[in-house]
């Protein structure tokens, strides 16, 4: 595994746990989860819920140093997106309604 991957996992699996213990799952994806990132990669990650908790989420929660820039909520109820600065390195957390990708299919 590349180095800049390695650190972007440890990363990841810190910023991702307080998501983690209140939604369903969350996920590592991109270049980083496939060992793959380089100087220049981001992090993707992307969290279900059974319901998105908005309220909770209206509040930044990068504990580990981050900064967010960005708060969006695409589809009401449904889908939105947190992204933020570590340092140089973006990470977009996407969130997910589980229901509404069945309703989606």
């Amino acid at each position: 595994m590349a180095n800049h991957s390695a650190w972007r996992l440890d990363l990841a699996h810190a910023y991702i746990q307080p998501y983690a213990e209140r939604a369903q799952i969350a996920v590592l994806g991109g270049s980083a989860a496939q060992g793959v990132a380089d100087s220049w990669s981001d992090i993707d990650t992307l969290v279900y819920w059974d319901e998105i908790d908005r309220d909770w989420l209206e509040t930044p929660r990068a504990a580990v140093g981050g900064e967010r820039f960005t708060w969006l909520e695409h589809y009401p109820g449904n889908a939105c997106l947190e992204q933020y600065r570590f340092g140089t390195v973006k990470a977009d957390v996407a969130h997910v309604r589980l229901g509404w990708l069945g309703e989606l299919i």
